[in-house]
């Protein structure tokens, strides 16, 4: 549920501007200017089409979402280059929010497509994504924007999902209604384990598939560096060859096992 009595608008002052590049930093730890959206890409941004839109507690902005307008594939269609909530707002509902004011913006452009990038290793994003939003995933990015100088990438390699949020489609239409889609029946379907599994090509050759992700993978790349690697290695061929094989990322399933939650990516043939 939204927190109460915050407020919502478009930005459009410099200082809305300069407050979003101060939460760039206190939500990724950036410390090179290079890694983040500058002052005068919002405002080119903002008066050429784009979406700039925030969240404010009171006087302070707290959350933003970003999108620019870009071509997919010959289709006119919005960039979503950046969702940003403060740590304490998260559990809030801000997010969702501002997603479905960014939809409703983008619609009245006659637009009916957005698409941002993010990391698979972010399950509890990605479950965000696919089953708040209701995207679909069938492009995978190798190492995106290089290194960063965000402290949450560790050094490692950017690799990244092509999140494509079709937003009349019927799933994002009844997520939009009513929150929620019905469960997914996972009986019978393999599962590939990424931390513990090897692939091979035989793995592809199907017509849904579960790929389960390691819950904590942050605290492993901060750990193990040789071991991040590896598991981004894996997870790089794994859907490469996936999405090259027709199948697309359509649900995502958390599982509760012995007081440890589980996370899979949901695949199936189109």
């Amino acid at each position: 549920m939204v927190k109460k009595n915050l407020t919502y608008r478009f930005l459009d002052t410099l200082d809305d501007y300069r407050a979003c590049v101060r939460i760039q930093k206190e939500v990724w730890g950036f410390e090179d200017m290079l890694d983040m959206v500058p002052l005068p890409l919002l405002v080119i941004g903002r008066k050429n089409g784009g979406f700039l839109y925030g969240a404010f507690d009171q006087e302070q902005l707290i959350g933003f979402v970003y999108s620019i307008m870009g071509l997919y594939k010959g289709m006119l269609i919005h960039c979503s280059h950046m969702l940003a909530v403060l740590p304490q707002y998260r559990d809030a509902g801000v997010g969702f929010y501002l997603k479905m004011k960014q939809r409703e913006f983008v619609l009245s452009q006659g637009i009916n497509l957005i698409t941002w990038t993010f990391d698979p290793f972010q399950v509890k994003n990605a479950f965000f994504n696919i089953e708040k939003l209701g995207i679909i995933i069938r492009n995978y990015y190798v190492n995106l924007y290089g290194e960063t100088s965000s402290p949450l990438h560790y050094g490692l390699p950017t690799d990244r999902m092509l999140a494509e949020w079709y937003l009349d489609s019927e799933k994002v239409v009844q997520l939009n209604r009513k929150n929620t889609i019905p469960p997914l029946n996972y009986e019978g379907i393999p599962v590939l384990d990424i931390l513990n599994d090897r692939i091979s090509p035989s793995q592809f050759d199907v017509n849904a598939l579960l790929v389960k992700m390691p819950h904590d993978f942050l605290e492993i790349s901060s750990t193990d560096k040789r071991l991040s690697l590896e598991l981004i290695e894996r997870t790089r061929t794994l859907f490469t060859e996936c999405f090259s094989n027709n199948l697309y990322v359509k649900r995502f399933l958390i599982k509760s096992n012995n007081e440890r939650k589980e996370y899979y990516y949901f695949l199936q043939k189109y």
